[in-house]
């Protein structure tokens, strides 16, 4: 932009800084374009300030809540999983563990894809062949060979709109418990609490998040 006479001359716009403006996240952090930031930037500073143990315990503390509200908090692998975070005993969920089948078996029943039994891995984009009875029996097809890719795929139940939205929450609370055990306490709080912010998200709570902001920053003065 050039200045000109003309324009250092008219009135000038003035006004008072009253909030302190925000830190930005230090260079090099992986967290510093995690969407939380965007949508709720004063929940990333709370928790960015907060300490390390408080960090797990907020992250816990929401998993446990959204697996309440989706009516499995006394699910016993659910259960398990968050009594290890609190714990202390977090690190990456290993794909053949309970926490992980019961991931992909929520998924199942949300996408109607199958989970192939001669692998336990979840298919999850298949083509799928409808039967009369609403019920299909998926084949991946490979492209080299022509021979179906998912030979142990069984007929699986294709989900309507009100049986995905019922199983929606138990999926997005289990998957909460896996963020809660992420090795790092803060990536851990970050990713538990951002269904919090993120519109359309069916544990959406922009009330909530507000009181977790407020929680955290008397915890940390």
């Amino acid at each position: 932009m050039l200045l000109t006479p003309e324009s250092v001359a008219a009135p000038l716009l003035g006004g008072v800084i009253t909030d302190r403006a925000p830190n930005d996240p230090p260079r090099g952090d992986p967290l510093a374009a995690h969407a939380l930031r965007a949508f709720d930037r004063k929940l990333a500073e709370a928790i960015d300030h907060a300490s390390p143990v408080l960090q797990r315990r907020a992250a816990v503390a929401e998993a446990r809540r959204q697996c309440a509200l989706a009516g499995v908090a006394d699910h016993p692998v659910l259960a398990a999983a968050l009594a290890s975070a609190e714990r202390g005993e977090t690190g990456p969920v290993e794909r053949d563990s309970p926490l992980a089948e019961l991931i992909r078996r929520y998924e199942s029943e949300l996408t109607g894809h199958p989970i192939d039994e001669a692998t336990g891995e979840w298919t999850a984009g298949p083509s799928a062949h409808h039967s009369p009875a609403d019920r299909r029996k998926i084949f991946a097809t490979d492209n080299a060979t022509g021979m179906p890719a998912c030979p142990s795929c069984r007929w699986h139940h294709r989900p309507g709109e009100a049986e995905r939205e019922a199983i929606r929450p138990r999926w997005q609370a289990a998957s909460s418990v896996r963020r809660a055990l992420s090795p790092d306490p803060r990536t851990a709080a970050y990713n538990t609490h951002f269904l919090l912010v993120y519109p359309g998200q069916v544990m959406a709570d922009r009330d909530h998040a507000t009181s977790v902001t407020a929680a955290l920053r008397a915890s940390s003065t």
